[in-house]
């Protein structure tokens, strides 16, 4: 009986314990330009393995996205493809902490083989016989890349004209290639890089003298519900395992790589 009044005992109490609490996990919303969407995607895997947070991914054209940041009022980070929209937009107040993670450039983009035999020269923009699309300047950031490239070589407005038409962004920009509905077109050096892309395309670095690399700066914004996480995130991106991710995706060169190593 003894043993009996024991077990009923330790059976009640098992009954009254609690199911241990699920963990309760923070979130973190990155605007993210298109072209950086691969490595930040890892990132952001590796980041939730580590971390009790869910991070949720929004991609779109650099000025569409801070477009969006200013109308909602909501979200931790911002990653845009060019240093031109932290700069010109400091004055709103929205953008706060940054680091830097890698780089972008402008490159040309031909058809697999280079079947018309195109050079590296910024005429082919307004070449007789040549199909182009290029990247509308109000849209994205590589559209207001491509209008600096060409706009130093003073073939601005006659490439645009000459365009079979313009597009948003660099993915539609690979699609057009893919598609073959141009013949060249100016983008991303990093996303000619990729797997996906390199059985379709060739890529064509222009000179450093009219297509600088540039800085690709992640910012912690001021809407941010949880800004000690959003600031980890950000240093574990500009990590030296972030910039390896950035490099492994074409942000840095193996040069660059090796300078931000000393």
């Amino acid at each position: 009986m003894r043993l009996f009044a024991l077990s009923l005992v330790f059976l009640s109490v098992i009954g009254c314990s609690k199911s241990p609490e699920p963990e309760v996990k923070s979130n973190l919303l990155i605007y993210c330009g298109i072209t950086m969407i691969p490595p930040m995607q890892e990132l952001a895997r590796e980041f939730e393995l580590a971390h009790p947070v869910n991070v949720t991914l929004t991609q779109g054209g650099s000025q569409d996205l801070y477009d969006s940041i200013k109308l909602s009022g909501e979200g931790d980070l911002y990653l845009p493809g060019s240093p031109q929209y932290r700069s010109d937009n400091l004055k709103d107040g929205i953008l706060l902490d940054y680091k830097f993670v890698g780089y972008n450039r402008v490159a040309m983009m031909v058809q697999k083989g280079n079947p018309k035999n195109l050079t590296a020269d910024l005429e082919v923009f307004v070449s007789p016989g040549v199909n182009t699309v290029l990247a509308n300047p109000q849209t994205g950031s590589i559209g207001k890349a491509s209008q600096k490239v060409l706009e130093m070589s003073g073939l601005y407005e006659k490439a645009y004209a000459h365009a079979v038409y313009l597009t948003t962004d660099s993915r539609r920009l690979v699609q057009a290639m893919k598609n073959k509905e141009a013949d060249a077109t100016l983008n991303w050096y990093a996303v000619g890089t990729w797997d996906n892309n390199q059985d379709f395309i060739d890529t064509l670095l222009l000179p450093e003298s009219i297509s600088q690399p540039r800085a690709l700066e992640i910012s912690l914004l001021k809407y941010s519900s949880n800004p000690e996480l959003a600031k980890k995130f950000i240093e574990y991106a500009a990590s030296p395992h972030g910039r390896d991710v950035f490099k492994r995706y074409g942000f840095l060169t193996q040069e660059e790589y090796d300078k931000l190593k000393q």
